[in-house]
């Protein structure tokens, strides 16, 4: 299909993106809104079909895939599974007869969209044609591109050109003459247009009685994200955060644990903005708003709520296998998404979106442009967001040398993504003569590397890795990779990984850098999430471990007021013996259940209530407390205590139940945390 369909459509085809559309059109209508001087105006026209899918015809999809050169046996398999459809009106609950449409592509049908750009192809090369011929002039969105005059995304169309002479009416033809053949019809009051300052007024009329359009000045949203950033940045993104509080707010009535909390941050909250990041930068405000909703969410459970943060955001932000919870970061993703752009400018691709923004960014000083670009205010917002992506290309790209290497041997990464060291000789005496030595000047003509000259001229460890690299006569040129990537390809994954590490370390406290040690990311990172078992358990070992209990000796580092004593026992050591028992005095999950029977006919006793049942679900427990079984060594003095609390109630009951019908002490767990 990318042969058959041109540079101008981006829907449905591999290696091309729905961001390539809306990067090209905002850098178009910045263009436009841009250009003050000169004698004809710009315009971008933005034209809504109505029902698109449902309003082509048959015939003139038969004779496009003809056109096209299918075979005549496949036209007639596809029609004939395009033209099977018929419709059934039901009216007061019973089925009307059956009729067959004489248009139409099943939306959901896997094969329809492909069908539809084919349709709209057709007057892709129409508008190319009239290009051609002067009737319709587009525009360069810099040096050494080709003209753009339109952009396709299924059935959202823009047309970009000059207004000068006769073009509007031109554009006017095209498209009552491509509705007239398709069946598609175009609606006015839904489409927009927008003019350069430059424009005459009688220019602008003319322009809009030619395409009928009489009110909608104006571009608004293209495929969904805004095109025009004349206003503040902060405004235009301050709609992602309202997304986050009004999810997060949907959720307020409905009681999750953490480990519940932290599914839907994963999966659904940082997804949210998504589409957003991976098109434009997004303010540093905004993004630091998002991150303190999900840290607000995941520890207090709604979006207003008051509580404690026992962890900072950026411990939570790393990865599992670093010992975080893997909230991501919303600014290192942004980053990390734009510099996927970058990977495709410097992977030589050869798509639209390439052309354009590899001259308009780079240039010709190449990743050497970044910081040039980035300050640089006349630029597109689009163009600056691609450029913030330039630093982690830049500063972690790699090359492997072909035997045509132009690449200078002590400025590039070509030893295993390090450059190579120079001889301690050379640095002593000098080596200004060698700054321009190039990597095919130690190569030799067969193909090998100059043996003689790599010893005189790298170090030891540099001549056994550049005698390892091999040179292939199927590789003439530089070819890029990253180092920190297996493939040696960019992913979001990788690149997210880079920056957020390099982000903590700048920004992560002293207390939080000291909790990475090697037995944390040992049982923390690799074991922990690993272990069979709900989530919640595993969530609350984390939380264990990383001193994030709300246990009175937390709140005494805290600097708050807390009582030293238990609450239930009234022990000074309370505190101490609870560490002690998440620490691991308490030797097995036997001895645990044991001190929390003795615990509770403790407190029974202290409260004066002398008729009690106890239900365990611990039938091992039970079994040893009423001496069918031989007490185990570790509970024989716990079981002890427990007899002689016993002996003052009047009626003292023990029953087993299992552990998916103890619902009464998860009732009276939910009770209690009521009352705080």
């Amino acid at each position: 299909m990318g042969y058959l369909v041109g540079d101008y459509q981006n829907a449905f085809l591999a290696g091309r993106s729905i961001s390539d559309n809306i990067l090209l059109a905002h850098e178009a209508i910045h263009k436009v809104n841009t250009h003050k001087h000169g004698k004809f105006g710009k315009v971008a026209f933005k034209a809504d079909m109505s029902k698109a899918f449902d309003r082509v015809r048959w015939d003139f999809l038969q004779a496009v895939l003809l056109t096209f050169g299918f075979p005549s046996r496949l036209v007639n398999l596809i029609m004939n599974c395009v033209t099977t459809v018929s419709y059934e009106i039901l009216l007061n609950g019973a089925p009307l007869h059956p009729f067959k449409p004489q248009c139409g592509l099943r939306q959901g049908d896997p094969l329809s969209p492909y069908l539809f750009i084919l349709c709209m192809e057709v007057l892709s090369c129409n508008i190319e044609s009239a290009q051609r011929e002067g009737k319709l002039q587009g525009f360069r969105l810099c040096r050494g591109v080709s003209l753009l005059t339109h952009l396709f995304f299924a059935d959202d169309s823009v047309f970009f050109f000059h207004n000068k002479g006769m073009a509007v009416r031109h554009l006017k033809r095209l498209l009552v003459n491509y509705c007239e053949a398709s069946g598609q019809v175009i609606n006015e009051d839904k489409s927009g247009i927008i003019f350069s300052p430059n424009t005459n007024l009688r220019k602008v009329r003319f322009c809009l009685k030619s395409l009928n359009i009489k009110h909608n000045i104006g571009f608004g949203k293209y495929l969904g994200l805004p095109t025009e950033f004349q206003q503040s940045k902060k405004e235009i993104f301050m709609g992602l955060v309202e997304s986050v509080i009004k999810r997060i707010s949907s959720w307020n009535g409905i009681f999750l644990s953490p480990a519940g909390r932290l599914t839907l941050i994963s999966s659904v909250l940082s997804n949210l903005s998504i589409f957003f990041l991976s098109a434009f930068k997004i303010p540093v405000s905004v993004t630091k708003k998002i991150n303190a909703l999900l840290s607000q969410f995941w520890w207090a459970g709604s979006k207003t709520g008051k509580c404690l943060h026992w962890c900072s955001r950026n411990f939570t932000s790393l990865p599992k296998c670093e010992g975080g919870l893997g909230i991501r970061n919303v600014a290192c993703l942004n980053q990390a998404l734009l510099t996927k752009h970058v990977w495709r400018l410097v992977s030589n691709e050869t798509s639209l979106f390439c052309s354009v923004f590899r001259e308009k960014i780079m240039g010709p000083l190449g990743l050497e442009n970044h910081s040039w670009i980035c300050s640089k205010n006349s630029f597109s917002w689009g163009a600056r967001s691609i450029a913030h992506g330039l630093k982690l290309i830049k500063e972690h790209i790699g090359w492997k040398p072909g035997i045509d290497s132009n690449l200078n041997v002590w400025d590039r990464k070509w030893v295993n993504g390090r450059t190579p060291e120079p001889k301690d000789c050379l640095l002593e005496e000098g080596f200004i003569f060698l700054k321009d030595l190039h990597v095919k000047d130690i190569c030799i003509n067969n193909g090998g590397w100059n043996e003689d000259l790599i010893n005189l001229l790298f170090a030891e460890e540099s001549v056994n890795h550049i005698l390892a690299i091999p040179l292939h006569s199927s590789q003439p040129r530089d070819e890029i990779f990253l180092p920190f990537t297996s493939s040696g390809i960019y992913t979001v994954k990788s690149g997210y990984g880079i920056l957020f590490r390099d982000y903590f370390n700048e920004h992560g406290s002293r207390k939080d850098k000291a909790r990475l040690h090697a037995n944390w990311k040992l049982f923390c990172g690799k074991k922990l999430w690993n272990l069979p078992g709900p989530q919640t358990w595993k969530i609350l070992l984390w939380k264990i471990f990383a001193s994030s209990l709300p246990i009175g000796s937390e709140f005494v580092k805290r600097d708050m007021t807390w009582a030293s004593s238990c609450a239930l026992c009234n022990n000074a050591d309370g505190e101490t013996r609870y560490e002690g028992f998440l620490r691991g005095r308490a030797e097995s999950p036997l001895q645990a259940e044991a001190l929390g029977l003795k615990e509770a006919i403790s407190w029974a006793r202290q409260a004066g209530v002398l008729h009690i049942e106890v239900s365990s679900d611990c039938l091992s427990l039970l079994t040893q407390w009423m001496g069918k079984q031989a007490k185990h060594h570790h509970i024989r003095n716990i079981l002890q205590d427990i007899t002689l609390l016993s002996s003052v109630f009047h009626c003292l009951c023990f029953s087993y139940v299992r552990r998916d019908c103890n619902f009464r002490a998860h009732a009276l767990a939910q009770q209690a945390m009521s009352l705080h």
